[in-house]
């Protein structure tokens, strides 16, 4: 029992001595956390900065052949828009604009109009 009770003193003794200091060991395991928040946060961005230069120099790699396709397919694009502003030149010189019948189809209707003026006498 006399063990126990020296114990016991110890114990509250240690309490005591501690119980000021409470506080500032408080604060100073906040400023460790934050301190490691920060360090995770940093860790975190920089992680983030090599991926995006990695991306970046893999891209760099590619842009001589993203300009080549590129140009190559405005240059499809021109020679289609002038194929198809040379037709429609075409089809306005021959009097077959928008919307009107071709010669063919025009003939194709005066005979059918013919057929059923014949009918009709």
């Amino acid at each position: 029992a006399a063990r126990m009770e020296e114990m016991m003193a110890r114990c509250r003794d240690f309490v005591r001595e501690k119980a000021s200091t409470f506080d500032e060991r408080r604060q100073e395991a906040e400023e460790a956390e934050k301190q490691a928040a920060l360090a995770r946060q940093r860790e975190a961005a920089e992680k983030l900065a090599r991926e995006w230069d990695a991306i970046d120099h893999w891209h760099r790699q590619l842009e001589g052949w993203e300009q080549a396709c590129m140009t190559a397919a405005d240059e499809r694009h021109k020679v289609h828009a002038q194929a198809s502003s040379q037709r429609r030149g075409r089809s306005r010189s021959s009097n077959s604009s928008r919307g009107s019948d071709s010669d063919g189809e025009r003939r194709h209707k005066r005979e059918k109009e013919k057929e059923k003026e014949k009918e009709k006498e």
